[in-house]
């Protein structure tokens, strides 16, 4: 969590800097303000598509109860749901920490780790909107 706050940190200080265009002038610096912008971008796709498939759980749940009245085993989807979306973000935050450390002792460190998040991302995307297309 402490490497998604300080992924969270480092998108909000890229953005301003793409944004003022100071601190973006060499092309990994680019690069990576560049992919800072991308990782928000699919940070509030991902957001949307979440409430979307916790909805969607929460639908699955009622009526899984309608069908089975009387059957609790204390499982839920949407309780399902939340406890992977955490997991998923311990998962990608220890991953691309492990994938930057190729880099280091360099300025592509910060790169590495934002091109590992984008690709976790858009997979665990693709996932979530699986799940809001499902019968469950």
């Amino acid at each position: 969590m402490i490497a998604l706050a300080l992924l969270a940190m480092l998108v909000a200080t890229a953005q301003a800097s793409l944004d003022s265009d100071e601190g973006c002038q060499t092309p990994v610096a680019r690069q990576i303000c560049e992919a800072s912008v991308q990782v928000d971008e699919i940070d509030k796709r991902m957001k949307l598509v979440f409430a979307v498939a916790l909805a969607k759980a929460k639908q699955a749940e009622i009526a899984d109860h309608r069908e089975y009245p009387g059957f609790d085993d204390g499982d839920t989807y949407d309780g399902a749901l939340v406890q992977s979306q955490r997991a998923w973000e311990g998962y990608a935050d220890k991953q691309c920490d492990l994938e930057a450390m190729d880099f280091r002792h360099g300025t592509a460190k910060n790169l590495r780790g934002l091109q590992c998040y984008l690709r976790l991302a858009k997979e665990r995307l693709a996932y979530l909107k699986a799940a809001t297309e499902s019968n469950r």
